[in-house]
């Protein structure tokens, strides 16, 4: 990794540039996928999800901040980390419904959608939640075939030395089936 060295900023540049920063969101976002493996080892929750409703706040006036999204999840099918019909919180950052104030490439859900989610959990603002696991990859939209497709992001991926994540899977089985072998796989 290239070592970085201090820039001397006034401070006055310093303080324009961290203000412009926090008032826009990212213009460009690049993702290292991990393998498959590694993304099954390093969620702490895989399952099959229904959108149930969202909520965007808003900092409130005078205050500074972009605004949060916090989205209700029930646990259709558990694949590893959750229980079915246990609700989760996921928070995202901005309002996830419009994109505005987020993450590029960050998923965008709607009330109804049925998905498969790789998460983290975390505690957020004093509240329990979850975290996607990943950014533009990682989220499978579940068709009535109850075929797994995955949700693609508008970010540039740089693939895995192990290969790519798999764009389909037959059924939440067979993702399962992947899961547990990963997480049973002797680490290196």
């Amino acid at each position: 990794m290239p070592r970085l060295h201090r820039l001397a900023f006034p401070a006055t540049a310093l303080a324009a540039l961290l203000a412009l920063a926090e008032a826009s969101p990212a213009r460009a976002t690049t993702v290292d996928l991990p393998s498959l493996d590694e993304l099954c080892r390093a969620s702490e929750v895989v399952a099959r999800v229904r959108v149930l409703e969202q909520q965007v706040e808003h900092a409130g006036h005078g205050q500074r901040g972009r605004a949060r999204t916090w989205t209700t999840l029930v646990v259709v099918d558990a694949v590893a980390g959750a229980t079915t019909g246990e609700r989760l919180v996921l928070y995202q950052p901005g309002d996830a419904a419009t994109g505005e104030g987020g993450v590029l490439g960050q998923p965008r859900h709607r009330p109804g959608d049925d998905v498969v989610v790789f998460l983290a959990r975390a505690r957020v603002g004093g509240r329990d939640a979850v975290i996607h696991r990943g950014l533009g990859y990682g989220l499978y939209d579940v068709g009535v075939d109850g075929a797994l497709n995955e949700r693609a992001a508008d970010v540039a991926r740089v693939p895995s030395a192990a290969g790519p994540l798999p764009a389909r899977w037959s059924s939440t089985a067979t993702l399962r089936d992947a899961v547990l072998r990963a997480r049973s796989a002797v680490r290196p």
